[in-house]
This record gives C-alpha cells, sequence and structure tokens, in this order.
C-alpha cells in the first residue's frame, strides 16, 4: 500500500521587496519563475530546490535554487495545510504559498490509463495479491474517475473493492466473473454498464445510491439483495438484476445501514436483519443489536446460503419475511413464540428440513411458505395459527403428520397438494366451510376430532 501526498503549489502572491542600505548597496530583488515551478507535487518528491528564483542586482540577473535556510521556518515534515513561504535572499524577500493536500492510500497492483479527454484516470486492471483493494481518488495528479471494461474480469482473488467518490462510471464487465464479496458504490457514480458485476456469486448484497440514474442489462446479475435510497427505478434497465429472486429494498435512509461480522442490519426503533454476511454453517439471530430490539428477519435475509445448516431464530422476532431462508440447507427450526407471520415461501425450496417446531404465538403462513421441503416429516400447527394461505405446504412429498387446529378459519387452494402420503389431524369435527375447497387436492387422509398432547395424536 502507499500513502501519498498531493501538493498544490499556488503562487498566491509573488511580489518584490527590495531596499537600499544607506544608499551603499546595490538593489536586489527577487522573483519566482513559474517555469521552475511544477503544478502538483507529492510529498515524498517534492525538494525546495527544484523551484528556482531571478535575482537582480545592479542590473545583473542570475538564477538560483532556493534551499530550506532561505526560507523562515522551513517546516521539518509536510503535512495537509497551507503553508506561506516567505523567502529571504540578499536584502530582498518575497513569499509564496503551497497548499498540501493528503491522498489516500491505494492497493500496489493497480493499473491506470487516461480517459479519452486525458483529464483523469480510469482503472485499467489489477495485479495484486490483495483480497481488499483500495482505489484512489487521484493518479498522478489526475482524478481517478472510472473502472474500465474488464478491469477485475475473471479475477478470483478480489474479495472487496474500496471506491473513492471520485468514480462516475463502471464500464462493461468491469468485475463480472470474479470472486468480489462487498463493494461500495459513491454518490458520485452516475451509470454502472451492462455486465458490470454479471455472475459475480459472492456478491449478495450491494448499496445503491440515487445518484445513480443508469444501470444497464445484466450488470448484477444474480444478485439477490439491493438497498436503495430512490423509490422510482425505473430509469434502471429491466434486465438489469436478470433474476427473479432478487428482491429490491427501495427508500431506504442508507445511513441507518449497519453491520457486524455476521449480519447487515436496518437500525431504526427497531432493527431488521437485512443479510447474513457471515462464514458459518450455523447462524444465532440475535435478541438485540446496540441496544435495540431485533424484530424482523427481512426478505431473502438468508436466500440461497446452501452451506447454512443450523439457525437459531432469536425471541424477539415477529415476523419472517419473504424467501428469507428459501433453499437453504437447515434441517431444523423452531418459529419462537413471538413469531406472529412466516412470509411468502420463506422456507422453500429447503430439502434437507425434516422438523419445524411451532410454538404458540404463530398467526400466519403465507403462501408457499414450506413449499418443496421435501423431507418434511412432521407439522404441529400452534391453537393460535388462523390463516394458512395458498400452496403453504405443496410438495412437501414425505410428509406424514399434520395437525391443524380449530382456530385455523382459512386455508388456501392447494395448501397441501402433493402431499400424498400426510394424514390431516384436523381438530375440527369436519371440513370449515372457510376453507378453499381444493385445499387437499391429493386427497391425504383427513381424521377428525383430533386432540394433540403428550401422547401424540388422537383422532375418528
Amino acid at each position: 500500500m502507499k500513502k501519498l501526498f498531493i501538493i498544490l503549489l499556488i503562487i498566491s502572491s509573488c511580489f518584490i521587496y527590495s531596499c537600499k542600505d544607506n544608499k551603499k548597496d546595490p538593489l536586489t530583488t527577487l522573483e519566482v519563475l513559474t517555469s521552475s515551478i511544477k503544478e502538483v507535487y507529492y510529498t515524498d518528491e517534492f525538494n525546495i530546490t527544484t523551484i528556482s528564483m531571478k535575482v537582480t542586482k545592479a542590473e545583473v540577473e542570475e538564477t538560483i535554487s532556493l534551499t530550506p535556510l532561505m526560507i523562515e521556518n522551513y517546516p521539518d515534515e509536510l503535512v495537509a495545510g497551507t503553508y506561506v513561504f516567505k523567502v529571504t535572499y540578499d536584502n530582498a524577500k518575497t513569499e509564496f504559498s503551497v497548499n498540501f493536500i493528503e491522498r489516500d492510500f491505494y492497493t500496489e497492483g493497480l493499473e491506470f490509463v487516461l480517459n479519452k479527454t486525458q483529464d483523469a484516470y480510469l482503472v485499467s486492471s489489477y495485479n495484486g495479491t490483495d483480497k481488499t483493494v483500495i482505489i484512489p481518488q487521484t493518479y498522478n495528479y489526475l482524478n481517478v474517475e472510472g473502472i474500465k471494461t474488464y478491469a477485475f474480469n475473471n479475477n478470483n482473488n478480489i474479495e472487496k473493492v474500496v471506491l473513492p467518490n471520485t468514480i462516475k462510471e463502471i464500464e462493461a464487465n468491469a468485475f463480472a466473473n470474479s470472486t468480489l464479496k462487498e463493494i461500495n458504490i459513491p454518490e458520485s457514480v452516475k451509470k454502472i454498464k451492462e455486465a458490470a458485476f454479471y455472475n459475480c456469486t459472492s456478491l449478495r448484497s450491494v448499496t445503491i445510491p440515487s445518484s445513480v440514474k443508469t444501470i444497464e442489462k445484466y450488470a448484477f446479475t444474480h444478485l439477490l439483495l439491493c438497498y436503495t435510497d430512490t423509490t422510482d427505478t425505473s430509469s434502471w434497465d429491466s434486465g438489469a438484476f436478470d433474476d427473479n429472486l432478487i428482491y429490491i429494498h427501495k427508500g431506504l435512509d442508507l445511513s441507518k445501514i449497519e453491520k457486524d461480522e455476521n449480519f447487515e442490519y436496518y437500525v431504526e426503533e427497531k432493527v431488521s436483519v437485512l443479510n447474513y454476511i457471515g462464514d458459518s454453517n450455523t447462524a444465532l439471530i440475535p435478541d438485540t443489536y446496540n441496544d435495540k430490539i431485533v424484530n424482523v428477519i427481512s426478505h431473502s435475509a438468508f436466500l440461497k446460503l446452501s452451506n447454512l445448516e443450523n439457525v437459531t431464530i432469536g425471541n424477539n422476532i415477529e415476523i419472517i419475511e419473504s424467501k428469507a431462508f428459501r433453499e437453504t440447507s437447515i434441517s431444523f427450526i423452531e418459529i419462537p413464540s413471538s413469531v406472529k407471520e412466516i412470509g411468502v415461501y420463506s422456507f422453500s425450496g429447503c430439502e434437507a428440513l425434516e422438523e419445524v417446531k411451532f410454538n404458540e404465538g404463530l398467526e400466519i403462513i403465507r403462501m408457499s411458505a414450506f413449499a418443496a421441503c421435501n423431507h418434511l416429516l412432521v407439522a404441529i400447527l400452534p391453537s393460535t395459527l388462523h390463516t394458512i394461505e395458498q400452496y403453504g405446504f405443496q410438495n412437501c412429498l414425505k410428509i406424514k403428520t399434520i395437525y391443524i387446529p380449530k382456530s385455523v378459519t382459512s386455508i388456501g387452494e392447494y395448501a397441501f397438494y402433493a402431499c400424498h402420503y400426510a394424514t390431516l389431524y384436523i381438530e375440527a369435527s369436519s371440513i370449515p366451510s372457510t376453507w378453499h375447497n381444493n385445499f387437499n387436492p391429493s386427497k391425504a387422509k383427513n381424521s377428525f376430532n383430533a386432540t394433540k398432547d403428550t401422547s401424540g395424536f388422537h383422532g375418528s
């Protein structure tokens, strides 16, 4: 990593001061030669002796180089800020100001090219070994304003890229097919071009500010979560994500997104879990975060984490939103009594799921919440439940036991489709008229007047 300092040298004043000493000494004048001054300096390259001055004495001109001894209070170390260099030579004085600006760190291995107008640089490639890549605001005295086509394409080393607030455009295929896991999109970015992040399968989420007006097709194919402060994404190409699993959180206050080593959160009076970013196959959803109650598992928070095997849901969670655990590898889940609603497709496609422990308190199981849980064997539903929406347990091919309390007043169409081997233990004495007449199209066996106790099920 290199730390460079840009020095913008500005001649704030260049004036001539002259005097005579009892008319015995000849007149001496000083003038900074602009031809000897570069527009920009780096501190590790700056040498005061490279600045020349024209000295006129008794009508004789000569050129001299400055030295620290000629400058009043020359600093031992150059740091960010503005300095006024006061020069004294013979019996004449002058001064000029220098503005020192600190520049960011940047990662070795980055390569740059000038843009078409040659007034800014683009990152053209990266040949380094660091997994975290920091891109500088400036390079060779000019702003870095873009990531060039294919700059990080097929890079199997990078995991995190930090973009400066000078970047305006991310070009086509810039990060495509890379192992990128995390990137920031600064508010300076206006355009993300075609397939810029195509097939970055390790990149689960990205935050896109409203400054980004153009996102071209396939830019984020396979991305699962997007956070944005805009409510209108109509200017983004309809194929920008090209994946029907993407969930876009719109109209957020982006300053409220926080993270720890395991989760991304949205923090208001209460806290929502946005995304699991931990590396373990076990996840513990906390009861609180920074002393605030964690009460929502948001849309797609654990979606398609195929290595996730064990999850403990915090005791303050009230809502499990859509696709929260879809296509994970969990085999058991306990729904705490705090949970009121299990959202659409929440656990669908969890093929390893064998058991769900439902506690009292649950009220609604949304559409397809447990669809295609092929190894689910038992579902003993709580007496607080009142609604099972359509396709709720569709294609639970191996399920054998489903207990339905009389509190359930609504069951949607195809709720138990393809549950061929199941017995529906129904607490009511008959099918309620409020249940859809096709809730059980596969003719799973019904057992009425069932009760639930420690010895199991009893019904007629």
